[in-house]
């Protein structure tokens, strides 16, 4: 879709290397204008303020149950000089200084930041093998992610600190999405480790997330996004609202009730994935754009449709201010991408660049007002509008890894080494039907293939993912060839 009316056109005659280029100042520019305006004021955390539009629209979802996908879990490995006081106290100390970590949700409308300070528990294991201390951890971070939180009584973080040998301890992390997101999480662990070190790092931050959720309410009072929303209107007009997939029907009651996660493997060994980025440098396209046109491939493919939508999250903080602040700010985009099966992986690239592009720098508005912009009909019981698959490619364990200090070199003694678990959440915290997550990591993709196991056959995922598998592996050695010789 062209980025602007009668840009595109222009656009279209430059080469690729210069047309990415120009996207990308195109897109630079839009969140530039939109850092220039925002919330700059500090309310009292003490009153009542709105839901943001991602809050209102996961939490009737998540009033009275949780799913896994809801949670976001993390694990710190600690070396052997660790201090468990200290790193108790700096937990809590992260509390007070984002509030979103003690905010609870007691109905749909508002949010408080007073709610119980964090919650920290320590569990002695120090029977366990060595052997089996990595897969204890894990054990544990998968048990603490499947304990109910109250949305209206709190807390919604909460942190366990296993003690595995006198000399080896994890700490165990899980906060509610309702409170935060991928991104924050890099906030939480690098101040985390600052409030470690020293106990008195700095006063509570100046702006909250309560503060972004009010601005946001009243920015759209006020028709900010206006312009922004007829571009999405324009995009997605006449789009597929649906994959045509061999779904079971959803459960009886609340459709919702039926998630079942399901986990496949995911893995592209450095050699095709370096292949892969060589491909899309010469099309000035990112790692993510090209993991985007080659599962909007095999999606169109399985679902026997020419285009397809495909959702991603975007980190939603568009003005500067907001980039240390911790809270629920990622925003879900809808790529609309199609898929010609007679050209040539570029030009399928080319088209899943140019929708990233106008969408990222479009990604303030909130995926909800979009929807009602639409005026599209509900889609059918269980299934999510707009899209039903997504997208991701993150780096968030490796940076996550280096903000918390996880190199040896830079590390004090006692200090966390990080061992991320980020298993795969919704971007629009919704249930979702199938996801594609990987992380780049060592020079590789790694993640998973992640559906939901109440309405997609095992068959069917298991299909989907080697479909995808082997098509990255062939774009890597022929990527000219025609799609259909491909997929």
């Amino acid at each position: 879709m062209p980025a602007e009316d009668g840009v595109g056109t222009r656009l279209e005659r430059l080469s690729p290397a210069r047309r990415a280029l120009a996207e990308r100042l195109l897109a630079e520019r839009e969140l530039a204008r939109a850092r220039d305006r925002g919330p700059a004021a500090r309310g009292d955390p003490g009153l009542p303020a709105p839901l943001s539009y991602q809050q209102a629209r996961a939490w009737p979802r998540e009033r009275a149950r949780h799913r896994a996908t809801s949670l976001v879990p993390s694990t710190l490995r600690l070396g052997p000089d660790v201090d468990l006081d200290a790193m108790e106290a700096a937990w809590r100390r992260l509390g007070d200084r984002h509030r979103a970590l003690r905010t609870v949700l007691p109905d749909a409308v508002e949010q408080r930041a007073d709610g119980p300070e964090l919650a920290f528990e320590r569990l002695d294991l120090t029977g366990v093998e060595a052997s089996e201390a990595d897969a204890e951890v894990d054990r544990q971070a998968r048990a603490l992610a499947e304990e109910p939180m109250d949305l209206a009584t709190g807390p919604l973080a909460r942190a366990r600190l296993v003690r595995l040998a006198p000399d080896d301890h994890a700490l165990l992390i899980v906060v509610h999405h309702l409170v935060t997101d991928a991104w924050s999480q890099l906030v939480c662990f690098r101040e985390l480790r600052a409030l470690y070190r020293d106990p008195g790092a700095g006063p509570e931050r100046a702006l909250q997330y309560a503060d972004f959720a009010a601005w946001q309410r009243r920015a759209a009072a006020a028709g900010r996004f206006g312009a922004q929303l007829e571009h999405w209107a324009r995009t997605l007009a006449g789009a597929p609202a649906l994959l045509d997939l061999p779904l079971r029907p959803p459960a009886a009651g609340d459709p919702w009730d039926g998630f079942r996660l399901g986990l496949l493997d995911l893995a592209v060994p450095a050699p095709e994935t370096e292949a892969l980025r060589e491909i899309g440098r010469r099309a000035g396209a990112s790692a993510f754009m090209t993991l985007l046109a080659a599962w909007a491939a095999v999606l169109a493919a399985a679902a026997g449709q020419d285009e397809v939508v495909v959702g991603t999250p975007a980190a939603g903080r568009v003005r500067g201010d907001l980039e240390q602040v911790v809270g629920f700010f990622a925003n879900p985009l809808p790529l609309r991408v199609a898929v010609e099966r007679t050209a040539a992986f570029p030009d399928l690239l080319a088209r899943a660049r140019a929708a990233a592009t106008d969408a990222f720098a479009r990604q303030e508005v909130p995926v909800d007002l979009v929807l009602q912009r639409l005026e599209t009909p509900p889609p059918p019981a269980g299934r999510a509008p707009l899209f039903q698959a997504v997208a991701v490619l993150q780096n968030v364990g490796e940076r996550l890894a280096r903000q918390a200090g996880a190199g040896a070199a830079r590390r004090r003694p006692g200090e966390p080494a990080l061992h991320p678990f980020l298993p795969f959440y919704s971007p629009a915290s919704a249930p979702f039907e199938l996801g594609v997550q990987l992380i780049e990591r060592g020079g590789a993709l790694a993640g998973n293939l992640e559906y939901d196991a109440g309405r997609v056959p095992d068959d069917l995922a298991g299909a989907l993912r080697e479909r995808l598998l082997d098509l990255l592996t062939r774009v890597a050695t022929r990527p000219e060839a025609p799609l259909a010789q491909l997929l």
